[in-house]
């Protein structure tokens, strides 16, 4: 189990990660190899039981003959901001609600 960000330090992506996932990022790997950048992708992981939203933007590395060398990957942890926009959504759902059950009460309350 990862726990810790030690815990997967010198280690393998392989060795954290359940198969789905791993096959789902090898994937994502050949296709920026052949040639098809990935930018700013909302990527959903657990680790350790922990869920993780990560924006990922992965692009080819070419070296000096132009050939594909690898590939150059940035991760960002949006983990925080995907939460705020999940509890904004809801306090949204919330306060609509709270307006429709005041709107049906005035509309009642003219009625008499």
């Amino acid at each position: 189990d990862v726990e810790r960000e030690e815990d997967l330090l010198g280690r393998a992506f392989e060795e954290g990660h359940g198969d789905s996932l791993v096959e789902h990022f090898w994937q994502q790997d050949a296709d920026v190899l052949s040639g098809q950048p990935l930018s700013n992708s909302e990527e959903r992981i657990e680790i350790g039981g922990r869920v993780l939203w990560l924006l990922l933007s992965k692009v080819p590395y070419f070296d000096e003959s132009g050939e594909v060398a690898g590939l150059v990957g940035v991760a960002r942890d949006i983990t925080a901001l995907h939460l705020a926009q999940e509890q904004l959504l809801e306090l949204n759902r919330t306060l609509e609600a709270r307006v429709a059950e005041r709107t049906a009460s005035l509309a009642e309350a003219q009625r008499i």
